[in-house]
């Protein structure tokens, strides 16, 4: 377990910075929370696990019915998405992405805290910055109490070192989630965004700033912001919740779903025994369920691990276990030959319409024909129907000449990616 730090680090790539996306206060509490606890040289993102006493202090839960609201702001969250908005190096085209902040948001009633995991999609933007980030301290975010100032904050953060950034007032608005029909009048923003996100942000974190408004004739097109840096006063900060991080949340999810485990065993499981152990005895415990020897899966896996009971098994058990591995391994190979002969069959298939797109249609009933006369000469040696047969030769032949790659070659091409 572990606590916030005091100066601890929200790290993002200038892409997320830059996203478009809205969240409530207490949703974009939680975002910081799980961002802050990520390590530079995190690989993976971690399973994070809060205490909902402590939840409910640290995102600013007022009503009686904390616990209830807890629940709704992990669905809420578990439901909101952001846009990230990119060029494709290839061809420069520009590429919209559209993903989910969470993988999962679970609420557990009964043992009073929730467990929440980031979306792979966001690795790119928040696990491995070697360049074009942003950070700041975790504690001038938590501080702002209205939504639009921390977004509006993190986006000055990103220019504080050129102390300026010229918005358009449509990116703006993008940018803070803002829809564009809302606030069309520029003083509605100016009153209801600007200003109090101005006010706030100058009084409670290490910057400030002022807006110039960028006119066309009336028209207010774009805001510069000039940004400067100041030192303040720690500030306070909501209570910091009692952080755990679950690093194999795989095999975590696998112990709790899965095999029935309390939440509360499974985590002893993982700290105290070796991932090989746990394993081995998993397949055991598996193994003795399907045969029907045990009714309460959850109870036996426990004591399978801290017993390490697939080294008591008898010799017939163990041979039995292996026949069944080596069953269940021929029928995953089996499955992954069926999807590879179906990858390259799309693959083939594929090519060739990509061929016959540039043929006129002279040139293809000439190769039809050409098919159907070899067809009638090897037909007598062939048990396929005639139109069959047909259909094959013609798919070969445009195979051929559209330098399709045979099965073994694409095969291994495959490989080596």
């Amino acid at each position: 377990m572990e606590n916030i730090k005091e100066k601890q680090l929200v790290v993002k790539s200038n892409k997320l910075i830059e996203a478009s996306y809205k969240l409530t206060l207490q949703e974009a509490r939680i975002i910081l929370l799980l961002t802050s606890m990520i390590q530079k040289d995190d690989q993976e993102f971690n399973l994070v696990r809060i205490k909902v006493k402590d939840f409910v202090d640290f995102v600013g839960v007022k009503d009686k019915d904390a616990y209830r609201r807890v629940q709704d702001i992990t669905d809420s969250l578990g439901d909101k998405s952001l846009i990230v908005r990119g060029i494709n190096p290839n061809n420069n085209e520009r590429t919209r992405l559209k993903m989910q902040w969470l993988a999962s948001a679970e609420y557990f009633e009964g043992s009073g805290f929730v467990e929440l995991e980031f979306s792979q999609k966001l690795k790119p933007y928040l696990l491995q910055l070697k360049s074009r980030f942003t950070k700041y301290q975790l504690e001038y975010a938590l501080k702002l109490r209205k939504s639009y100032s921390i977004r509006i904050y993190e986006l000055l953060k990103q220019w504080e070192k050129l102390k300026t950034r010229t918005v358009e007032i449509a990116e703006l608005k993008e940018a803070l989630g803002i829809d564009k029909n809302k606030y069309t009048f520029y003083g509605d923003l100016k009153r209801r965004i600007l200003n109090p996100a101005q006010k706030e942000i100058s009084e409670k974190t290490d910057i400030s700033f002022k807006f110039i408004e960028i006119k066309k004739g009336r028209k207010v097109l774009m805001i510069r912001f000039k940004i400067r840096s100041k030192k303040i006063d720690r500030p306070e900060i909501p209570s910091p919740p009692q952080v755990e991080k679950i690093k194999n949340a795989e095999l975590y999810q696998r112990l709790v779903d899965y095999f029935c485990v309390n939440p509360k065993d499974a985590l002893s499981i993982l700290k105290n025994y070796p991932e090989s152990q746990i394993l081995e005895n998993l397949a055991y415990a598996e193994h003795q369920y399907k045969k029907g020897k045990i009714k309460n899966i959850g109870p036996y896996t426990l004591k399978a691990v801290q017993k390490n009971y697939q080294h008591q098994m008898s010799l017939f058990d163990k041979e039995e276990s292996e026949k069944i591995e080596k069953k269940n391994e021929k029928e995953r190979l089996r499955i992954q030959k069926e999807k590879t002969k179906a990858a390259y069959r799309a693959y083939q298939q594929d090519e060739i319409n990509k061929f016959k797109n540039t043929l006129s249609a002279e040139e293809l009933e000439k190769i039809e024909t050409e098919c159907q006369q070899q067809v009638s000469k090897e037909r007598k040696n062939n048990r396929l129907g005639l139109k069959t047969f047909v259909q094959f030769k013609i798919e070969a032949c445009l195979a051929a000449k559209a330098g399709v790659m045979g099965f073994d070659e694409w095969t291994a091409k495959q490989t080596k990616f």
